[in-house]
């Protein structure tokens, strides 16, 4: 009887943890999940799958250099602001629900890193050979531009932002110049 308690609090941690699950599907490298869901080496841009918190930026990057807002509606029942946050070879684009009580969740639509001052996942940087990128990243499900100036690939997986499971898909490009170095990264965003 004295051990009750105890078997209690385990399972409850365990269905804690599974709760706090997210992972690439069966196509995606864990690499190349990493890469699109967390970007940068050494931190998370997303606490959760899809999800940021905005202190985040202004405690890593510093102050923007810019900003720019403006509304949508995702339907008519609610309110979407979309906003982008610039940076000296940085741009990130979140939208937030203007709901009733406020959510309090702002989710990532997209990130372009230009600049090679920005260590990315897996030690990777704009300016590396795309073949780096592949090798690190790879096998991958992509396709290269017609003028092999770029290359996309898909990463998907799921998450479990407060508990309910979301599909989280990226589309990654690299735009590369004509001795194959990235010039650029765009990380475009969606969930189901």
């Amino acid at each position: 009887m004295k051990f009750l308690p105890l078997a209690i609090l385990c399972c409850a941690l365990s269905v804690t943890s599974v709760s706090l699950a997210e992972g690439p599907d069966d196509e995606t490298t864990a690499a190349a999940f990493e890469f699109a869901f967390m970007v940068f080496e050494g931190f998370r841009i997303t606490p959760e799958v899809g999800v940021v918190y905005e202190p985040v930026f202004s405690e890593r990057f510093g102050h923007p250099e810019r900003t720019e807002k403006h509304e949508e509606y995702g339907d008519p029942t609610y309110k979407v602001i979309r906003e982008a946050i610039f940076y000296d070879g940085l741009e990130v684009v979140i939208s937030r629900a203007v709901d009733d009580p406020p959510s309090g969740w702002t989710w990532l639509n997209r990130v372009r890193i230009s600049s090679p001052s920005f260590v990315l996942r897996h030690g990777l940087r704009v300016g590396d050979p795309v073949e780096k990128f592949e090798e690190t990243l790879g096998p991958w499900r992509g396709k290269k531009s017609a003028d092999a100036s770029s290359v996309s690939f898909y990463a998907g997986g799921y998450g479990e932002p407060g508990g309910t499971t979301h599909g989280a898909h990226a589309t990654v490009t690299l735009e590369v110049d004509a001795e194959s170095a990235v010039t650029q990264v765009a990380i475009d965003y969606w969930a189901d």
